[in-house]
């Protein structure tokens, strides 16, 4: 084994303790933030190939980390009436703009669900991004999702919305 090889397995080591020390420290300062996931860090070893002359090399270790987005968070009480949570999987879908929106207009995905009002009453989170979802048909009240078109969502607007919300199962 050459020193060079010996010096680069201590290396990736160092380099991977660093990553995982990374995510902890992410962690930690986000703890209070609403919508963070916890990421984690996990190890792999590095194999290299052998050479021809019966020399050794050293390998290595390397951190991949995982960031858990779609899992579960706690529910929290809040005071404010227009904040939301999912239970299970899923995310909100938010764009830059409530109105006009076109096929090629950004759609973002989040699960932080604290939204306050626009002056125009729609639905739009801390990070400006406004709500979106399938409308019911006015006559019917029927809601078809089609989950392979999110063109066919719509800002949510509750500015002239009237009565009492009732908890779901859907």
């Amino acid at each position: 084994m050459s020193i060079n090889s010996a010096m680069l397995a201590g290396v990736s080591g160092l380099i991977a303790n660093s990553s995982a020390l990374a995510a902890i420290s992410d962690n930690i300062a986000n703890v209070n933030t609403v919508g963070y996931k916890r990421s984690s860090a996990n190890f792999s070893t590095l194999v290299t190939a052998q050479s021809k002359n019966a020399t050794y090399s050293a390998g290595g270790v390397k951190a991949q980390t995982h960031q858990f987005i779609s899992q579960q968070g706690l529910t929290q009480a809040t005071t404010s009436n227009l904040d939301l949570s999912i239970a299970g999987s899923g995310f909100f879908v938010g764009t830059e703009k409530p109105e006009g929106l076109t096929a090629t207009d950004t759609r973002s995905f989040t699960r932080a669900g604290s939204f306050q009002l626009d002056n125009l009453g729609y639905l739009k989170n801390d990070a400006g991004l406004y709500l979106q979802g399938w409308l019911a048909d006015p006559v019917t009240g029927t809601i078809t999702p089609d989950p392979s078109d999110l063109a066919q969502l719509s800002s949510i607007n509750v500015g002239t919305v009237g009565g009492t919300a009732e908890k779901t199962t859907r």
